[in-house]
């Protein structure tokens, strides 16, 4: 699940057109929000490894190389858009809110109890954590 949200968080912005920042915001909502259920059970289905992370250095070790090679990834691409970034650093800034909105949000919503939509979800989460990293 998270190798697959992974692929298409980066599809979905390696294809974006238009504002970084609208682009970011609608690839976390397209990544985040579950349909279905078979993708709810996906997602539920990671809230233990979650919430396991602080406890296993090994698994807590493998997330934060996930999350630290899509950052570089996502910088490649954001770095690669017209207009996206105006240098590498500032290209930087913008894929670590990214990435870290995404990890935020995933490990606040398995901390809860709250469901895979609306308040409290993945993706609610996830944009609060972008606007707080990202400001306008």
């Amino acid at each position: 699940m998270l190798e697959i949200g992974a692929a298409r968080w980066h599809e979905l912005l390696a294809s974006a057109d238009g504002e970084a920042r609208a682009a970011i915001v609608a690839a976390i909502d397209e990544v985040l929000t579950v349909d279905g259920a078979d993708a709810v059970e996906q997602m539920l289905g990671i809230r233990p490894l979650l919430r396991a992370l602080p406890d296993d250095t090994e698994l807590r070790a493998v997330w934060h190389r996930v999350n630290h090679d899509s950052e570089e990834l996502i910088c490649g691409i954001i770095a690669e858009h017209e207009g996206w970034a105006s240098d590498r650093f500032h290209a930087r800034l913008l894929a670590v809110a990214a990435t870290e909105a995404i990890r935020i949000g995933l490990e606040e919503w398995a901390a809860s109890e709250a469901g895979t939509i609306g308040a409290g979800s993945p993706a609610q989460l996830a944009r609060l954590a972008f606007d707080v990293l990202a400001p306008q």
